[in-house]
């Protein structure tokens, strides 16, 4: 789910795996019915912040938030009633434990009912605080009507009731200074957390006493299971799961890692790297993770690089070059099942292999923070010195045009491009001051050199293959991001860059505006690769970021078929992305007839994930019929879908099927068919044999049809259904049970 307009979230509850609701800033409540791949934003009527959400059903659900803000939707969201409160400050946390048991805690500033409680769905609120309690409480979980649990400012005390809040006592948690959130999943399983040291603490005894199961963790919000494995989140995207009911706990991340990400590139769009490793003395671990699965999985090739892998090369899918720490560079040859140090002319035991870049398998250059560039024409059997101008000046990125071309940026605002093999370097007039970082460019012409000038990041570009440069102008408002570490193009317009604070930012229109994208966390982000349709980002933290390449992500359709199951006819498409999409409507066509509306499905609004649709269609005629999707976006703007076509053979005999439901309170549906064109009626009666009702009474081409009964007028009892077609006559029972 996106955050539209920046607006935090506070809160989410699930219903059922598919379908659930997240609250935050000025009243904002998000519905999914997907699981959140995509949502609704709802109409709330309020502008205050929401801090919790609750669902009784997958219809009635609470939210409440600064103020006194307490809100109510009987209908699944789509419309939200605000309920009296019994105060005006902020309430911070509700649980539904049943349609007619509500809680709800409060902030401590001004407040004197800190813990209330409604049995009439929320019309009035009774106070339950405990005796003498004066301070916030953050959250609240019950297991049944008598069994509860707040967590609150109140030290380290955890607050527990057996009586469903009529009285409470509490016990005090060594080391935890404000347990902010608490979750149990029986009466004697729970689980605290604290958002100020990272910390989870584990009771088996229904709260009594507690256990630390976890600290030095990003700061933690919550607790929650889901199936037989708990998980935790936290700060920055902070993810662990516990598959031994939180006795441990592990980082969850496809990438399997907490450590530094310093580089990825993608060779295909399945196959790509990522390489980094420990920042840490005391661990020399350095890695390398690859993906062949379009990055839902990683997996660490196995070999130890003994220190950081700050650059690598992907000549092909299985010769691999890495650069680390400590002045070393490997080889595989095997797509990563082995490598082999190769030697080189450096003379340090220091240096970090910035950057490398390959025009073949083996001809290729390599950047060192001492200054020098060094290159190999033979697949590093060899690597010899060029001609570096940097001096001792750091060199931190390369772009290989060619086994001739090459630009290298640095320090100290240094850019230089060599024309033949590093033997001769010419000073790039880049026209922007500061430390250079990052070069991308799209092809042999249009490029970007990014980097750091106090107070705000720089950039220039070149579409004449690094010849000349003009400077990008950004906003004052750029002071607030950082040096930019990644850069990539998409196109002559679309290029992307990533910061040291992890911010990620597009341009539309060749660099004269920057937008910033949707802010994942905090860590830096020092690489950018594109590939095809993907946007991949790495850094801090063992992050991994993927996204739409385009900001402007098209409703990509990639299937549309239909097929006639009995009388009905399913059409079932997928899409691979959609941007802005309101829906699809389904326009039908019988021979030369002109294209009739029969029906709507609604869009999943912008994702990049693959979205699957279905429709059932219920034609009551034969012969060929077509089909055809038009997608139509939020802003009226439609297109329209290659045209599928079926046929749909007539019914051999006339029948008249039993009525579905049966019993049935007050509709039912009845279901014929026509052999031949014929006059129809179809007809109810009573047990008296007087006719009630007359459901069909015209003339009905060759096919199959259902009427709808609505018997709200009768009363209940027996009834007969009657179908005269031609000569063919028919009756059936049917019980109307009120």
């Amino acid at each position: 789910i996106d955050q539209p307009d920046g607006r935090e979230f506070k809160s989410s509850a699930m219903v059922t795996p598919l379908l659930g609701y997240v609250c935050g800033d000025l009243g904002l409540v998000i519905k999914t019915t997907d699981g959140g791949l995509s949502g609704t934003v709802l109409t709330t009527g309020t502008t205050e912040k929401l801090y919790s959400i609750d669902f009784v059903d997958a219809d009635t659900g609470y939210a409440v938030g600064a103020h006194g803000a307490i809100i109510k939707t009987t209908n699944g969201g789509t419309t939200w009633t605000s309920l009296s409160s019994p105060i005006t400050n902020t309430i911070y946390t509700i649980d539904v434990v049943s349609a007619n048991n509500i809680y709800i805690g409060t902030a401590s500033s001004g407040a004197v009912q800190h813990l209330s409680r409604s049995t009439d769905y929320g019309a009035t609120w009774v106070d339950v605080t405990p005796v003498g309690f004066t301070k916030t409480i953050w959250s609240i979980c019950f297991v049944d009507a008598n069994h509860g649990w707040f967590a609150s400012q109140d030290g380290g005390k955890v607050y527990y009731t057996t009586d469903g809040g009529t009285t409470w006592g509490s016990t005090v948690t060594s080391g935890v200074i404000v347990p902010n959130s608490v979750y149990f999943e029986s009466l004697t399983t729970g689980f605290i957390t604290n958002n100020n040291n990272g910390d989870i603490y584990k009771t088996t005894d229904g709260g009594l006493s507690w256990t630390g199961v976890a600290s030095g963790l990003e700061a933690m919000y919550s607790v929650s299971k889901f199936g037989s494995s708990y998980y935790a989140c936290g700060k920055y995207g902070a993810l662990y799961k516990s598959t031994d009911v939180g006795d441990s706990w592990n980082v969850l991340s496809p990438t399997n890692t907490t450590e530094m990400l310093r580089q990825i590139r993608f060779k295909t769009s399945t196959f790509g790297l990522a390489g980094g490793g420990s920042t840490s003395s005391a661990d020399n671990l350095g890695f390398l993770l690859k993906t062949t699965d379009a990055g839902l999985t990683w997996a660490d090739v196995g070999f130890n690089f003994t220190l950081q892998v700050y650059s690598f090369a992907i000549p092909t899918s299985d010769v691999w070059y890495a650069g680390t720490g400590n002045n070393k560079l490997f080889k595989t040859t095997d797509a990563g099942a082995t490598f082999t140090e190769q030697t080189n002319p450096i003379v340090s035991t220091t240096a970090d292999f910035y950057d490398m870049g390959f025009s073949s398998e083996l001809v290729g250059y390599a950047a060192s923070s001492t200054g020098k560039i060094i290159k190999t024409i033979d697949g590093g059997a060899n690597w010899t010195l060029t001609n570096s101008p940097f001096g001792s000046t750091i060199v931190y990125g390369l772009k290989v045009f060619n086994d001739q071309k090459v630009i290298a940026v640095g320090g100290s605002a240094k850019a230089y491009m060599t024309l033949d093999g590093g033997d001769n370097w010419t000073a790039l007039t880049t026209n922007i001051p500061g430390s250079f970082f990052a070069i991308g460019f799209l092809d042999s012409t249009t490029g970007y050199i990014g980097g750091y000038s106090s107070p705000s990041p720089v950039m220039s570009k070149t579409t004449d293959g690094g010849l000349t440069w003009n400077a990008i102008s950004f906003p004052a408002s750029f002071d607030n991001y950082g040096s930019i570490w990644g850069l990539a193009c998409k196109s002559n317009d679309i290029a992307w860059f990533s910061d040291i604070n992890g911010n990620i930012l597009y341009t539309q229109d060749g660099g004269a505006s920057w937008t910033q994208a949707k802010k994942i966390n905090n860590n830096g982000l020092y690489s950018m690769s594109i590939v095809g349709n993907d946007l991949w980002t790495s850094g801090n933290g063992g992050t991994i970021i993927k996204g739409y390449s385009d900001p402007l992500i098209p409703v990509e359709l990639s299937s549309f078929t239909a097929a006639v199951s009995g009388k009905d006819v399913i059409l079932n498409w997928t899409t691979a992305t959609e941007m802005n999409n309101s829906g699809f409507q389904i326009e039908r066509k019988l021979g030369s007839t002109t294209w009739a509306k029969v029906g709507f499905v609604e869009g999943k609004g912008t994702t990049t994930e693959k979205s699957s649709y279905v429709f059932n269609d219920k034609p009551s005629f034969n012969g060929s019929v077509s089909y055809r999707l038009k997608q139509i976006d939020l802003d009226g703007s439609f297109k329209y879908s290659n045209v599928v076509e079926v046929n749909i053979s007539a019914p051999s005999k006339f029948e008249l099927s039993q009525n579905y439901p049966n019993p049935f309170n007050p509709n039912t549906t009845i279901k014929y068919s026509v052999a031949a064109k014929s006059q129809v009626e179809l007809n109810i009666y009573n047990i008296l044999g007087s006719k009630v009702a007359s459901l069909v009474n015209e003339i009905k081409e060759a096919g199959s049809y259902q009427v709808d009964f609505n018997a709200s007028q009768l009363s209940s009892g027996v009834y007969f259904y009657e179908l005269n077609a031609g000569n063919f006559t028919a009756k059936r029972k049917m019980i109307l049970l009120k």
